[in-house]
């Protein structure tokens, strides 16, 4: 990572995504804006981290064989879903699983106005160490990248 870093322009991000994506290494997990939100939003994240911590957080909390899609599935639902401005919490499939965020808006009465974000304190309530759906989640990736 630290030789491709060297170059004018090429962040930790940029060096992340050509690991994961040209040299097929699972061990990485690349951190955008969407994931970082996400992340935190999730309470996989505390909000004082990072995006380089969170990178380091999500790479050791996300199982290996899923750093893959779930980058992929968290970046597309941080654009269509869990946007910065105005979340869609009603339409988060994550809310019925226990979302800090959208549980919080809910208890706050928010709907479609700017929702409060979860500040990634104490535990998730979303264990991704606990995702047994890995097969629903390559082929949801497998669905959309068609």
């Amino acid at each position: 990572m630290s030789y491709l870093t060297q170059y004018p322009g090429v962040g930790p991000k940029t060096a992340a995504c050509v690991a994961m994506f040209t040299l097929g290494r699972d061990d990485i997990f690349p951190v955008d804006t969407h994931i970082y939100r996400v992340g935190k939003r999730l309470g996989w994240v505390p909000t004082t981290r990072t995006r380089e911590q969170a990178q380091e957080d999500l790479e050791s909390l996300i199982p290996n064989p899923l750093h893959y899609p779930m980058h992929l599935l968290m970046i597309r639902h941080g654009r269509e879903v869990c946007s910065a401005q105005v979340p869609r919490c009603e339409a988060c499939k994550l809310a019925d699983l226990g979302c800090p965020s959208a549980k919080s808006n809910q208890t706050a009465g928010h709907s479609s106005q700017r929702r409060t974000v979860h500040d990634g304190s104490g535990d998730a309530m979303i264990n991704p160490k606990r995702l047994d759906q890995k097969k629903d989640i390559q082929d949801e990736t497998e669905h959309k990248e068609t």
